[in-house]
């Protein structure tokens, strides 16, 4: 009958007009089954950056307290601040950099304050530990003056982490922070040298007052920034020293 004619066995029918042939042994790409936008599929290219922030976060948890035991163990090696211009450098100016530049590139406030809590406390427990190793020498002795375990000192290094985390923020209150920072330390260079005198001037405070002055570069990182932290830096020194000079 006419319109009722049937197609041979084994022939396919011809396809409609516009409309694609998918051969039925034949698999869709990855290409066309990638999820769309607002179809509520995974994005992988934020679930990697995702997982690459997860890994930078614990190697700079780890990597705070390597560098806190390392620095508490060469700091009771090297002897009383007293002993040499490496000591007088050392304590307690270095385990107060080293928490800045932790808190300063750490990935949030709270790693931190954790990166900071640890440059603070691992020195405590790997200091004395050095006495095991070392039977001579400025290590030897290094215990009859060793304070680290002082609340002061611990608060101190802990706080600076914290400032460093501020000093790293972008725009102008990150300017204000890294000089206050930078500021307070070298005002301490100025207490110190007036008081210790000679063993701490001028090689020793020479060289402190340079690795704050690098500190503040490493945490502004354009020479704008940086001049208007170092600006603000010198302020505190320097009325310190007035004060010092009118007294």
């Amino acid at each position: 009958m006419k319109g009722f004619t049937r197609e041979p066995a084994g022939h396919a029918a011809a396809p409609e007009p516009g409309v694609p042939t998918v051969s039925p042994m034949e698999s869709r790409a990855p290409a066309d089954i990638a999820a769309e936008p607002g179809d509520g599929g995974v994005n992988l290219a934020d679930l990697a950056a995702f997982d690459r922030r997860q890994r930078r976060i614990q190697h700079h948890v780890l990597l705070s307290f390597v560098l806190g035991m390392l620095f508490g163990m060469f700091g009771a090696a090297v002897g009383e601040p007293t002993a040499s211009h490496l000591a007088a450098v050392f304590h307690p100016y270095a385990y107060l950099l080293l928490s800045v530049l932790l808190g300063g590139t750490a990935a949030g406030l709270g790693w931190a304050m954790l990166a900071s809590l640890l440059a603070a406390v691992t020195p405590a427990v790997s200091g004395p530990a050095v006495s095991t190793f070392l039977v001579a020498g400025p290590g030897g002795e290094a215990f009859d003056w060793w304070m680290y375990d002082d609340l002061g000192l611990m608060s101190a290094i802990f706080l600076a982490g914290v400032g460093g985390y501020a000093a790293a923020r972008t725009g102008r209150p990150g300017d204000v922070a890294a000089g206050l920072l930078c500021g307070v330390l070298l005002a301490d260079v100025v207490a110190r040298t007036v008081q210790d005198g000679p063993p701490f001037w001028p090689v020793p405070a020479l060289l402190v007052a340079a690795f704050v002055t690098g500190t503040a570069a490493v945490l502004r990182r354009t020479p704008v920034a940086f001049l208007r932290a170092f600006l603000i830096a010198v302020i505190p020194p320097v009325v310190l020293a007035i004060v010092f000079s009118l007294g």
